[in-house]
């Protein structure tokens, strides 16, 4: 598509660009990121919100580029930039010929990893599927990765500074010696890093669906849905 035209929303789905490198040679993947970049940065945008839509798939683009080229950008990170991260690193779905039981046996005896690239480490999904609240299961795919959060609860307003066990695009998990209520209301500041601007911090509405003890520990074991 040419300069001046005008971008419907579907062209600014990051997740649905990562789909379409999956599976690909690492050098055919750095050729459709560098045409995409080159495509959006011709391309006029007049609506106000698909401007804003159309600058944050650029700036997505841009840290893909880099992360292909060797750049370790974990910490800058959305939850959507990480799901699409797993399906670039993850190899297309073969048919499966074996029965599904079988199938989903095997799956829970030996969950799949997500491949780094050669050149730059990122994360790793964790297998299988939790349970959110009740009998709900999560729909997101969950990645472990090293970063930080910092979760403020709505009722004091007090904080801290955690590692969380999954990061997934619908919330996260994680531990704490901290007491969290079922349903409680918080913020989460995901790739929280003290000496970030205010003005660049990533923050997310969440609730508390899930919450159990640590067998052996003083810790908690949490999940959070992010509400927005």
């Amino acid at each position: 598509m040419g300069g001046g035209c005008m971008a419907g929303p579907e062209q600014f789905d990051f997740v649905a660009f990562g789909e379409s490198l999956r599976g690909l040679p690492r050098q055919e993947q750095r050729d459709r990121v560098q045409g995409e970049l080159a495509r959006m940065q011709g391309l006029v945008v007049r609506e106000p919100s698909l401007k804003f839509k159309q600058q944050i798939y650029l700036r997505r683009l841009e840290r893909l580029s880099r992360f292909l080229a060797g750049e370790d950008v974990a910490l800058e990170l959305t939850p959507t930039e990480i799901e699409a991260y797993a399906l670039i690193a993850t190899p297309p779905e073969r048919p499966q010929t074996a029965p599904a039981a079988a199938v989903a046996a095997h799956a829970s005896a030996a969950p799949s990893a997500l491949p780094a690239p050669p050149e730059a480490s990122l994360a790793a999904p964790a297998g299988g599927e939790a349970q959110a609240e009740g009998a709900e299961r999560r729909r997101a795919r969950r990645i472990q990765m090293r970063t930080r959060a910092r979760v403020r609860r709505d009722s004091d307003g007090s904080t801290e500074v955690l590692e969380p066990v999954n990061v997934s695009r619908g919330g996260i998990s994680f531990r704490s010696s901290r007491l969290y209520a079922m349903h409680e209301k918080i913020t989460v500041n995901m790739h929280y890093q003290p000496e970030q601007p205010e003005a660049a911090m990533i923050y997310s509405r969440g609730m508390i669906v899930r919450a159990g003890a640590e067998t052996g520990t003083q810790s908690h074991s949490y999940g959070v849905k992010f509400l927005d």
